[in-house]
């Protein structure tokens, strides 16, 4: 197997959400589409897988198709259990052909990740980079993957050691590393930088070291063009776009950056309480899934999502919103409308609800790409009883800001931005310690019709 074949799966399985949030909601109805294609693909597999014969080779072989494609079908509409028991399946079956096992071991580590089973996931790639004759490729996917795994786990100095083995390892191949590989080492070597408590582990000549090359590469990465702000490293970066960290402010005498964001705010604020009614049921009803992206140290608090427009939903209306959530798709609707009239470029994208209980904290990070601007409606923003400090805060660039419960954050959040909620429930009123936004994204107000192909590029990079 070819090593650009595992690493293109590798990163399509990995920022497969991402890029089809950005893609369905942006296109109407290709949402219905991706959701349709995939079940009309299970409706074809399931009754083959159910007759499938295991008793020779050619058997396997056979079986082996069907049990991969039912495998990315289930992966693709998130049904995380039955993929990840399919991809097992296809690491035997391939095992027992003599087949290698590289891609569909990949593919399984990525299911368990996104299930937050990391001790699982590193088994399954350890397993893998300890075979005999792996090419300088396949083994620097494998490292990539790891070292996503122990980050995900907080071991940040240990994921970081396993990135930089992996760009050894492609100098070896003759390869450069793609702008996903480069902004995976970039944030890792940020995060062991500013960690205070991995940085003083580490002996001070390797420190200062890691120092160097932080500085040299993003100075060389500004002279390139590459990117234009060492805080602002996205995998897709669009030219010509107004950059700034925050475009809305508090202050009478700075409004908001377009006239977009004034109309928008003032239709999230009027429908906060409503928005939060139905968050509050949503939760009871037990349909906020837990965050998958590895941003969050699981090891303190939760973050969980309700993304309305997600392509996975089977009961959607005729824009691919969740009928669990007729609010929110009102909303997203009547901030389309608005964009519509005013005769602006922007389009909405998608929206949600996002809750990040106390004691939570998710790590600095890019965004996907600067051609969205995301809309923050603080639902709900605890605070501290005893001094009446909100808990709940977040870092955009050099900027940090709290949340305030019914008012409108508007930033770029292709620029680096960290999150924390500094309480407990025994610090705020009714011991509720959660903050709570819903989410609002449209595409940047200054992107043109010509601009479009910047999903096409976004497909492309991811």
């Amino acid at each position: 197997m070819k090593s650009l074949d595992v690493k293109s799966m590798c990163l399509r399985v990995v920022t497969l959400l991402v890029f089809v949030w950005c893609v369905a909601a942006f296109a109407g109805n290709r949402r219905t589409t991706l959701y349709e294609s995939s079940t009309a693909k299970l409706q074809a597999l399931e009754p083959k897988f159910r007759l499938l014969n295991y008793s020779s080779s050619s058997q396997k072989e056979s079986a082996l198709s069907i049990i991969e494609q039912l495998a990315s079908a289930y992966s693709t509409l998130h049904l995380r259990e039955k993929s990840s028991d399919l991809y097992s399946k296809a690491v035997l079956i391939r095992q027992h052909l003599k087949l290698s096992t590289a891609s569909a071991s990949v593919a399984l580590a990525s299911e368990l990740q996104y299930m937050g089973r990391y001790e699982d996931a590193i088994a399954v790639v350890t397993n893998e980079t300890r075979k005999k004759q792996l090419t300088p490729g396949v083994e620097s996917v494998l490292l990539r993957q790891e070292a996503q795994l122990l980050d995900c786990q907080g071991k940040s100095f240990a994921a970081l050691q396993k990135t930089m083995r992996a760009k050894n390892l492609d100098k070896k191949s003759g390869s450069s590393g793609s702008i996903a590989d480069l902004i995976q080492f970039l944030r890792l070597l940020r995060k062991v930088l500013i960690a205070e408590t991995v940085s003083k582990s580490i002996p001070s000549a390797i420190h200062d070291r890691l120092v160097r090359e932080w500085e040299d590469m993003k100075q060389y990465l500004i002279d390139s063009g590459t990117f234009n702000d060492p805080l602002q490293m996205p995998k897709s970066l669009v030219r010509g776009l107004r950059t700034q960290p925050w475009h809305s402010f508090e202050e009478v005498s700075k409004p908001p950056a377009f006239n977009e964001y004034a109309s928008l705010i003032s239709l999230l604020e009027e429908g906060s309480q409503n928005l939060l009614s139905e968050f509050r049921l949503l939760d009871t009803q037990n349909l906020l899934e837990r965050e998958e992206e590895c941003i969050h140290d699981s090891k303190y608090g939760s973050w969980r999502v309700f993304m309305c427009n997600a392509h996975w939903f089977e009961r959607v209306d005729d824009r691919g919103c969740s009928l669990s959530s007729p609010i929110a798709c009102s909303i997203m609707q009547h901030a389309q409308d608005k964009l519509t009239k005013m005769g602006s470029l922007s389009k909405v994208l998608r929206v949600g609800y996002s809750a990040v209980s106390g004691q939570a904290h998710l790590h600095a990070h890019c965004g996907t790409t600067n051609a969205q601007i995301k809309l923050h409606l603080a639902l709900f923003a605890p605070i501290n009883r005893e001094t009446g400090i909100p808990c709940a805060r977040i870092r955009v660039a050099n900027e940090t800001r709290f949340w305030k419960t019914g008012k409108v954050f508007v930033f770029d959040d292709s620029f680096e931005h960290e999150v924390w909620n500094a309480c407990d429930q025994d610090q705020v009123e009714n011991k509720d310690a959660q903050r709570v936004v819903f989410q609002l994204v449209i595409s940047h107000p200054e992107l043109k019709e010509e601009d479009g192909p910047w999903l096409s590029a976004e497909r492309e990079e991811l």
